[in-house]
């Protein structure tokens, strides 16, 4: 199930879960309004992409963004179709990552934004992977770390990221 997929499990069994009626799928016309109406108020929005592995069979480094993942300020979700994606909401979101009056936030996010291939100029953006990387004292050694590392360092949670969860 969908409130499955989304459950975190922290180290001591805990479960942290994003309510199901605050995710929204997006595609085509279904889901354009309210994520256009979520974009124009938002403050902050924090992205994340999914994009067909590398290591699959005519996977590529080049492979785009399939889906697009957004989260709004007042906790509400929503999981866009990039291959099927309305003109409207693409120019919502457009608008949205190019305006310098709303944070962007993600972790990796130069990489996410590439795979968008949205030409646009990227403001106000904040990656949490280099925030992490001077937080952990990593920079000085070139490491970049993973999402995974970050989580198990800070929170004290380890994350399923298994390939079988992955795009494929």
């Amino acid at each position: 199930t969908l409130a499955e997929a989304l459950t975190v499990h922290q180290g001591t069994g805990d479960e942290y879960t994003i309510r199901p009626d605050k995710v929204h799928w997006v595609a085509a016309e279904h889901g354009t309004k309210e994520l256009i109406a979520r974009l124009r108020t938002a403050q902050a929005v924090a992205i994340d992409c999914e994009w067909q592995r590398d290591d699959l069979p005519g996977g590529s480094r080049d492979n785009p963004a399939t889906l697009l993942q957004l989260g709004v300020t007042d906790g509400e979700v929503f999981l866009v179709d990039l291959f099927d994606l309305h003109q409207k909401t693409e120019e919502a979101i457009r608008t949205m990552l190019c305006s310098p009056h709303v944070l962007k936030i993600g972790f990796g996010i130069r990489q996410d934004l590439h795979k968008l291939n949205l030409p646009c100029e990227i403001n106000c953006a904040l990656d949490l992977q280099l925030v992490a990387s001077v937080a952990l004292g990593l920079n000085q050694s070139g490491n970049i770390p993973s999402l995974g590392f970050v989580a198990a360092a800070v929170l004290g949670c380890k994350m399923m990221k298994s390939k079988d969860l992955q795009a494929g």
